[in-house]
């Protein structure tokens, strides 16, 4: 018998050198943990992940480089954008970036993330600064207006960071966190409080 084809090698999304994302905004959230804590456990990639509702790692090639990707739900369609990512650290500043791209076959995403880590308001909290930089390709850029993706970035960092907390306390994750991340939810989710604000200010 002829021996079986090889399996053909998966084609992994890398981002281009000269990146210049077409979208940029910024976020931040606060933790009960001192900054030193906090950016002691960025540099731990799985850790960090299993904060991340859909976040995935397949491998660490290299310790500033991850392969992995993102899990998405839209109604009855499943699909993981996946691709590559770069880490730099700077532990003077505890500051870091984080520049990658993905891909599903039909859509593409490349962003960066740069971030540190401040003391907080109170003594023994930290307050992560985030500036987030993106450009999506494919059918997905129909859904990526700036407005919404701000929106729903401020969810994902919010279940990020109860997450992040649980785990630095030992404790188990909040029953909020999903298993990936469901843009139509989250959609969902922002018309109806629109809805009410608008009704709420109506009265």
């Amino acid at each position: 018998a002829a021996p079986a084809a090889p399996a053909p090698v998966r084609a992994i999304a890398r981002l281009a050198d000269d990146f210049t994302p077409a979208h940029r905004f910024e976020q931040s959230f606060d933790v009960p943990f001192e900054p030193d804590v906090v950016f002691a456990l960025f540099a731990d990639i799985p850790a960090v992940a299993a904060c991340l509702p859909g976040a995935v790692v397949d491998a660490m090639p290299a310790p500033d480089r991850v392969e992995g990707g993102m899990r998405v739900a839209l109604g009855p369609i499943h699909a993981t954008f996946r691709g590559t990512a770069r880490l730099t650290r700077d532990a003077s500043a505890r500051a870091g970036t984080i520049r990658g791209a993905g891909a599903d076959g039909g859509s593409s995403t490349e962003g960066e993330i740069s971030y540190r880590v401040l003391p907080g308001m109170a003594p023994g909290t930290a307050r992560v600064a985030l500036e987030v930089g993106y450009t999506l390709k494919g059918p997905l850029a129909q859904f990526g207006r700036p407005g919404l993706v701000r929106e729903v970035a401020g969810r994902l960092v919010s279940a990020f960071a109860a997450n992040l907390a649980a785990r630095l306390s030992g404790t188990p994750a909040p029953a909020h966190a999903t298993p990936g991340l469901n843009p139509l939810r989250l959609a969902l989710d922002l018309i109806a409080a629109r809805l009410a604000a608008l009704f709420g200010r109506g009265g």
